[in-house]
């Protein structure tokens, strides 16, 4: 995504500071300052969010796959084909602080953005939905494969629990750190 108020850089999804209201977002895109970019980015939180179904529609047929309809189906909120039309979003509220990924899924409630094409998928909402507790119920089901695998690592635990090296998302401390080093500056803040 790049920022309005600085047409050649990115925005980012953690700082506000490169966001700005809806109304300035579409008129710089009806004007055309971003082409060939074809859509609008919506940014997860303040009770609103999202899952992000990619690769689940037929492109010749536009049928969508069972396992997505299922998704659909529970969330029953807002649902759009995405920028690509392979895929759909699902607009929903949803509590701060949930996230989960997995299987050509993922679900997220602040932090993030998510692309908003206005091609709504008929036979679904047209309303952003409350969908709180089916949303922590997805979560558990998105996350539940990797927490499985997470304890038949060769560390034991108790049936229920996580092993002590083992994060809430299925991975070590290390593979944590591993991936935050990805980001600039996050060694420097690292060593202090």
């Amino acid at each position: 995504p790049y920022s309005v108020a600085k047409p050649g850089c990115r925005a980012s999804s953690t700082d506000p500071m490169t966001w700005c209201d809806y109304d300035s977002a579409y008129a710089a895109y009806a004007a055309g300052i971003f082409p060939p970019h074809d859509g609008l980015l919506f940014a997860c939180g303040n009770g609103i969010g999202g899952v992000d179904l990619d690769s689940c529609v037929d492109r010749k047929t536009g049928k969508i796959d069972a396992r997505a309809m299922e998704v659909n189906e529970k969330a029953n909120s807002y649902t759009e084909l995405s920028v690509s039309g392979t895929g759909v979003r699902i607009f929903m509220r949803l509590p701060a602080g949930l996230s989960g990924r997995g299987n050509g899924v993922e679900l997220y409630s602040d932090k993030r953005f998510l692309s908003v094409t206005g091609h709504h998928l008929p036979g679904t909402p047209t309303t952003v939905n409350d969908r709180t507790h089916e949303s922590e119920e997805l979560r558990e089901n998105l996350l539940g494969k990797r927490r499985a695998s997470a304890t038949t690592s060769g560390t034991e635990s108790a049936p229920g629990t996580l092993p002590s090296n083992v994060t809430a998302l299925g991975i070590t401390d290390d593979e944590v750190i591993a991936r935050c080093r990805r980001f600039e500056g996050f060694d420097a803040l690292w060593q202090g």
